[in-house]
């Protein structure tokens, strides 16, 4: 089902028509997310594209840096998984690359970077592919052009070393070409019939050393400084990635207990040493700031550390491995890394203590103390019921670590306390904690795609009230349900300032004004997200009354147009109440990108809205 019109297409030619960007030919420029896999999937690129490890281990590069690659065992189940976030959704000119090491005498196809599966429509890939008539194994870039299993490729015209490190790119140019370079030198291309776009929307997630729905597609061997580029990099982009040569790591690093870890009871600090290190000095203490009267292990030889004091229940404790070079005095500061020693009474409690945006369906959990097998649960909207321990905020004596209080009421304030029962029947009455919850505006979930319950009809846009705006997917689900940031959908809101009326809006009315002032709520709040290819402009909202006066906040910092990652807009009640607007009567809201006082031409791109709701202040600590 499609929205039927024709501003997508102006949309889209708006675009087309904007002037190309001028970028530095460098390897930062169009990094859509770069995984050195340094031992973790972590994206070093900054956009948090962080991948989950699943049988893969780490092992030293083609450098000699220890756990500095990620060794591969071709099995189904072995893979760095990226999921499949929006900004992997690449369309467009794109580029894949990584260093490899192919194991000898391995048989499959073998995929490097990957979003494709066997039964349904590919995507883009880098990987091996076998030629008929033997094993032999051309580096091979692949894209889906959709339509079931369809895909173009290009092939290497020699077959892939084993046994040694290659570096092997994949470049997709849109109507134009595709190419394959192995060692930085240009193997083959393919100008034949290439699309003018590729079909990523497959609902599939990004794996580095395999792909979906296969057993014999994993990569056998090892994987390196996996890169996804969202443009085709040139001939003189390609070998300085060749060239280019990763920064050693100098420090301690993977630290056990891991930075920030609560529960701990084992006294034994582990982790993984610099590239360079030969020794090793241990600190610990109770402070961040370690002097020398905290040096625990000097010149430790082992990766491993036992604090013989013991750790005291309930402390937290901060510790840092130094690492020396083998001439006995170059020495590297290491990291301050802290964790928390099991406590005797209940901790860690969910909903956080403090926290003032709680849902109202929600279940508390917390953490068990030392040595409890019981737990005796108290909660209530009285903090004096809950202190004293009185029968009407008593809930029962459990063996289980949650408890669902049923369903909450709206912008309250809720106390709880969880006391500690050991086997011999002793108890640890464990602190108070608060948290209040939220008075919802609109949290994008209760929209369908049936007429009536459309997004786009209860957030009016462009097509309405003729700016420059889009709300919700050109065709079903419209409204958002991948890019998130609580419950299952958000609310999609193209803006397109490049042509009149140079701002864009999207606004809901309600038929019944809305109270603001009740139940002591003076925060509004919402979440924003954006996109790396958005254009920067200025984000603003409007709130207006049942009399028409309007209060108009802008957001403080444009970089968010292009965050991939969501941001909080907290906006103070008091801010829309001095510009004369009455908060008991409040009925428009109006999320605008732009200037609508003094338009001017801009850029298009696209916003995630999500979670509007109205706070009380964050509950103090009993």
């Amino acid at each position: 089902m499609y929205r039927k019109g024709i501003i997508p297409v102006m949309f889209g030619l708006a675009l087309s028509l904007l002037p190309a960007a001028t970028v530095r030919a460098d390897m930062e420029a169009g990094l859509v997310g770069y995984w050195p896999l340094n031992g973790d999937g972590q994206d070093a690129s900054g956009n948090n594209l962080h991948g989950t490890v699943s049988k893969a281990t780490p092992v030293a590069d083609r450098l000699g840096y220890p756990d500095s690659a990620m060794s591969f065992t071709g099995a189904a189940d072995c893979s760095v998984n990226l999921k499949d976030p929006v900004e992997l959704r690449l369309t467009g000119a794109m580029t894949l690359a990584a260093w490899v090491n192919l194991k000898k005498g391995n048989t499959n196809n073998c995929r490097i970077i990957a979003k494709s599966g066997g039964g349904g429509a590919r995507s883009f890939s880098l990987n091996i592919e076998a030629t008929s008539g033997g094993v032999t194994f051309p580096a091979t870039f692949q894209i889906g052009t959709g339509g079931g299993a369809s895909n173009m490729s290009v092939l290497d015209k020699k077959p892939l070393a084993t046994d040694e490190w290659a570096h092997m790119v994949g470049i997709y140019r849109p109507g134009e070409v595709m190419e394959v370079y192995v060692n930085g030198e240009l193997r083959n291309t393919n100008t034949t019939s290439i699309p003018a776009t590729q079909h990523t929307a497959n609902n599939l997630a990004v794996l580095i050393g395999n792909r979906h729905a296969a057993t014999n597609c994993g990569w056998n061997g090892l994987i390196d400084e996996a890169r996804i580029y969202g443009r085709a990099l040139s001939a003189a982009d390609v070998t300085d990635l060749f060239k280019y040569v990763p920064t050693p790591r100098l420090k301690a690093w993977s630290p056990k207990p891991a930075d920030g870890a609560e529960g701990v009871e084992n006294p034994l600090l582990e982790w993984k040493p610099g590239t360079t290190a030969v020794l090793h000095n241990v600190y610990v203490g109770t402070d961040p700031n370690l002097t020398a009267a905290n040096l625990i292990g000097p010149k430790v030889a082992l990766l491993m550390h036992w604090y013989a004091p013991g750790l005291t229940p309930g402390v937290t404790y901060y510790w840092r491995v130094d690492e020396i070079e083998a001439d006995g005095t170059t020495t590297h500061t290491g990291d301050v890394w802290s964790f928390t020693a099991l406590p005797a009474v209940a901790y860690h409690p969910t909903p956080a203590d403090g926290d003032n945006q709680v849902a109202l369906g929600s279940t508390l959990s917390w953490r068990a103390g030392m040595s409890a097998t019981q737990h005796k649960v108290y909660f209530g909207t009285s903090l004096d019921a809950v202190t004293q321990g009185l029968p009407s905020a008593e809930k029962g004596t459990q063996k289980e670590l949650t408890l669902a209080p049923g369903m909450l009421e709206a912008a309250t304030v809720y106390y709880w306390r969880v006391d500690e029962i050991t086997a011999d029947g002793k108890v640890q009455a464990g602190p108070i904690w608060a948290f209040a919850t939220f008075l919802g505006v609109d949290d994008f979930e209760s929209y369908t795609d049936d007429e009536g319950g459309r997004i786009y009809e209860t957030w009016i846009d462009g097509w309405t009230n003729s700016t420059g705006s889009t709300v919700g997917n050109v065709k079903a689900p419209f409204a958002e349900q991948t890019v998130v940031h609580g419950g299952k959908q958000s609310m999609p809101m193209d803006y397109n300032n490049v042509n009149a009326p140079y701002y864009s809006e999207a606004e809901r009315s309600w038929t019944s004004q809305q109270n603001w002032t009740t139940d002591g709520v003076d925060t509004l709040v919402l979440y924003v997200r954006g996109r790396t290819a958005n254009a920067n402009e200025a984000l603003y909202l409007v709130v207006e009354d049942s009399a028409g006066k309007k209060a108009t906040v802008k957001y403080a910092d444009n970089a968010v147009f292009k965050a991939t990652a969501w941001a909080q807009w907290k906006i103070p009640l008091s801010d829309v109440s001095a510009a004369g607007v009455n908060l008991a009567r409040v009925k428009k809201l109006v999320i605008g990108v732009g200037n609508r006082t003094n338009p001017a031409k801009g850029g298009a791109g696209r916003l995630y809205i999500d979670d509007i709701r109205l706070l009380r202040p964050a509950p103090a600590q009993p």
